[in-house]
């Protein structure tokens, strides 16, 4: 993982065991009440993300990063789309926001059933999985490698939006496989629902 932090690279061990385990340990529901080292740390990581999250979002704002413009693809679901002074831009804000969702996933793995704050951890993915999805007009104008982000962060998002929005991601990134030739010769590989 290159310069990664030791601390992060555990986090994302610890979410990809939970994410591939067979099913609730009825051993860790009592320890979730308790302090708990991976928990605290994803925590800290979020409130460092939320940070640079606050910076991404004021240039979002003033639009000095992008411009949320009227969508111009018909198919497109959302309202609005995202274009970007740079298709580098639009990796950073993506990256981000995968990377948002992922840790918000290992803490919903993380929390008791029944914690409130799931729910907010639940709409914070939903309400970025849509941003996520506002960056696809800006990827495939500059495809194909201003679209290297999509990958990730439609695969993220795809969990957290509605059936329409879900449909059409799995068309974009069809999309995106056919413009890149995957799948060309004799088999075709396609994204399904079970992404």
């Amino acid at each position: 993982m290159g310069d990664t932090d030791p601390e992060t690279v555990n986090i994302l061990h610890a979410a990809f065991d939970l994410e591939y385990n067979s099913g609730p340990d009825p051993r860790t529901e009592s320890h979730l009440r308790e302090p708990h080292p991976v928990r605290n740390k994803a925590y800290a990581l979020k409130s460092s993300l939320h940070t640079i999250g606050a910076q991404l979002a004021c240039h979002l704002t003033d639009g000095s990063f992008a411009h949320e413009l009227p969508s111009c693809e018909p198919s497109n679901p959302l309202p609005t789309a995202y274009r970007f002074s740079h298709w580098r831009t639009a990796r950073v804000y993506t990256i981000h926001w995968s990377l948002t969702i992922i840790l918000n996933k290992t803490l919903l793995k993380l929390l008791p059933t029944y914690e409130p704050s799931r729910y907010a951890l639940e709409a914070e993915c939903s309400t970025i999985a849509l941003e996520i999805c506002k960056t696809w007009e800006n990827a495939w104008t500059n495809r194909p490698i201003g679209a290297c982000h999509v990958w990730l962060g439609f695969v993220m998002a795809y969990e957290f939006c509605g059936d329409e929005v879900q449909s059409w991601i799995l068309g974009a990134l069809n999309r995106l496989l056919e413009d890149q030739g995957v799948g060309s010769g004799g088999g075709r590989r396609r994204w399904w629902g079970d992404v």
